[in-house]
């Protein structure tokens, strides 16, 4: 994975920052689904997801090269 975005990202950055995004939101759906108190709280599963990769930011290729938004 982190062959292929090294890759891809050269030429493509707009395009990674995208799927980037897109793999966050996949992620937080994830824990939604496999986590009781995150169900039917969106919010809540972002704010998780955003303790995660604070923990463990080396965990996912993406969170290593996307900046965090603040605010």
């Amino acid at each position: 994975m982190r062959g292929w975005w090294n890759y891809y990202g050269a030429f493509y950055r707009k395009a990674m920052q995208g799927l980037g995004r897109y793999l966050n939101r996949k992620l937080a759906r994830w824990a939604r689904c496999k986590y009781k108190t995150l169900r039917r709280h969106k919010r809540r599963s972002e704010e998780w997801l955003h303790k995660m990769r604070k923990a463990y930011p080396r965990q996912f290729v993406h969170w290593q090269f996307l900046r965090v938004k603040v605010g």
